[in-house]
């Protein structure tokens, strides 16, 4: 990776279960198995780390979700000049403690690691409940420490997976940020989906198969089709390598030279299509839930964004009672690619709002602090017999407590 080390950080990849049981059709053996867990499949994810002691100060944690086509690699950029912005302690006593960038479970280390098992389907919500699994079975220690703040960042379809990871679980995260988001579905967008779908698949658009000529060299093909063809070409050229470093075989990383007929990436390019294609599916899902959603979201929305104005704004107002929106001049859908520096300095506009209203509320994981304030030492039976006392009114009154 570029930047390949740092007096800032480390990192390190790890591989964990993923949510089970997965969305039918998600998993299919090349031979049944009566076992449960051979049809579990897995997830990894890269853990940035601080080098530096923040035992006692703020901390600050995000994960990052990557969208369709691409992996984790692609947020690396993006994590080192965060780090770098905050470790200068005059500047903010909030230190960048814990990043996760995750991979889907179709999509690089993810994919190459499930590859016998992945089947034709990939549901967008099951990738939210990976999230959750990860930050609160894996990485609970830095997530749910005291005096932290907890954001979520997800591009394109991992923005709908920020969304609805935050439907799911309303305060795991203080707040989610989706940038390009694709969360909105009409039957005039779904039959304008399947005709450029179609379209990119007869020209060649997406691939993770190459042939590879005779007297070529594999890497040379592979960053030409990039770079010349894909959606890709006009992406930075770091974010790009690191992107493309999390798609090679360690057996290709490590024989740069080696004379090969063909290859092939981690990514499956049919799975990337399943994950275009289950869009009409899981998309109206959301759309329906989106409006429960109590955390705060900053919609991140580039001006020639290919959503669309409808969509945009149909989003929004789904969202409107949480909803801060973010929009950005001169950005196409891929802007944290073409232009990442742009993005780094959005993301770190939202931290600084967020570090504000921590100054203001303290942590929303831990409220007690709070709940002596308000109630005194016995605030625990205080709170108990005065919600008890609402539940009673309201069984006496046959008043609903909550909406159903």
């Amino acid at each position: 990776m570029q930047p390949s080390c740092s007096d800032l950080y480390e990192s390190k990849l790890i591989t964990v279960p993923a949510a089970f049981p997965r969305y039918p059709g998600s998993v299919i053996l090349s031979q049944p198995s009566n076992n449960p867990e051979d049809y579990r499949l897995d997830v990894c994810y890269r853990k940035y780390k601080t080098k530096s002691y923040v035992a006692d100060q703020p901390k600050i944690n995000i994960v990052f979700l990557h969208g369709n086509g691409m992996n984790k690699g692609i947020w690396h950029y993006h994590i080192d000049k965060l780090y770098n912005h905050f470790k200068n302690k005059e500047k903010s006593k909030y230190q960048l403690n814990s990043v996760l960038a995750i991979d889907v479970a179709t999509h690089g280390d993810s994919a190459a690691i499930n590859k016998d098992k992945l089947g034709y389907v990939y549901s967008w919500m099951d990738g939210s409940k990976d999230v959750i699994d990860i930050v609160k079975n894996q990485e609970s220690k830095d997530f749910f420490s005291k005096n932290t703040i907890n954001i979520l960042v997800g591009h394109s379809m991992g923005g709908f997976q920020a969304l609805y990871t935050c439907y799911l679980d309303p305060e795991l995260f203080d707040c989610c940020i989706p940038i390009n988001p694709v969360c909105y579905m009409d039957n005039e967008t779904a039959e304008l989906h399947l005709f450029v779908l179609n379209m990119w698949h007869e020209s060649g658009k997406i691939k993770s198969h190459f042939d590879i000529p005779e007297g070529s060299n594999w890497k040379d093909v592979v960053e030409h089709h990039y770079k010349k063809e894909s959606f890709f070409k006009k992406f930075d050229s770091t974010v790009m390598a690191n992107m493309l470093e999390d798609e090679f075989t360690d057996e290709l990383k490590n024989n740069t030279d080696g004379k090969y007929r063909t290859i092939d990436l981690k990514t499956p390019s049919n799975q990337e299509y399943i994950c275009y294609y289950n869009a009409q599916l899981f998309i109206p899902q959301g759309m329906k839930v989106f409006d429960k959603i109590s955390t705060p979201v900053y919609h991140i929305v580039g001006d020639n964004d290919t959503a669309g104005e409808k969509a945009v704004e149909s989003t929004r107002t789904v969202l409107q009672s949480v909803l801060k929106p973010i929009d950005i001049a001169d950005s196409t859908h891929i802007v944290i690619g073409e232009n990442p520096d742009l993005v780094v300095n959005e993301l770190i506009k939202v931290i600084d709002d967020n570090i504000e209203t921590h100054k203001k509320n303290g942590d929303i994981r831990y409220k007690e602090p709070k709940l002596l304030e308000k109630y005194g030492k016995d605030y625990r039976n205080s709170i108990l017999d005065k919600e008890f006392d609402v539940y009673m009114s309201a069984s006496k009154n046959g008043t609903k407590l909550y909406k159903l």
